[in-house]
């Protein structure tokens, strides 16, 4: 998000939809490493698989006391507009921070299970949540990208990180906790 909000920054919303497309890209290639993963889990070990989903909610409550704890970052400008000379350039950018950023796979690993149900098939399903979570993901980023672009050093100085971190802690705390008693019962 802060590649997109810096691009935004520098170019405006409309060039950096290349680098929401490169990091689409990324995630897409996650997102199939980790179905092919939890598919192999699936097919070997009902107890492995429910032992991943518990992981997986105990690791949403852990990235959540820890955006409570530190917030996020405000935007930081790195890059001039001319270090940004073509759409493949913000592509490849956008596409490597993605396929670089371990956290992504663990989060899918984490996520997707919690909404499986293993007696259905497998593909129809995964087709359905990587469709979804790459869609909300352009759609979020994008949204970054306007918001970035039309408020510029406003956005800089209004916005309480702080309090964004507590609120965006709490609900992925609230959320695994809620996965991780779902997952209990099972």
């Amino acid at each position: 998000m802060l590649l997109v909000a810096t691009h935004s920054f520098n170019l405006g919303p409309s060039k950096t939809v290349a680098t929401i497309g490169g990091n689409a890209t990324g995630l897409l290639i996650l997102s199939i490493l980790s179905v092919l993963g939890l598919s192999a889990l699936v097919a070997y070990s009902a107890t492995i698989f429910l032992l991943v989903k518990a992981v997986g909610a105990a690791y949403l409550v852990y990235l959540g006391v820890k955006l409570w704890l530190k917030g996020v970052s405000g935007l930081t400008v790195t890059e001039s507009p001319d270090e940004l000379d073509s759409a493949f350039v913000m592509y490849r950018q956008g596409l490597l921070v993605a396929i670089s950023n371990p956290k992504a796979i663990i989060f899918t690993m984490a996520l997707f299970p919690q909404f499986l149900d293993t007696s259905s098939p497998l593909l129809e399903q995964f087709s359905i949540l990587v469709t979804t979570l790459i869609a909300l993901s352009v759609v979020c980023l994008y949204g970054c990208a306007l918001l970035v672009g039309k408020a510029k050093a406003k956005v800089v100085s209004r916005v309480n990180y702080g309090l964004f971190g507590k609120f965006a802690g709490a609900t992925f705390i609230g959320l695994g906790l809620s996965l991780l008693a779902a997952t209990s019962k099972a």
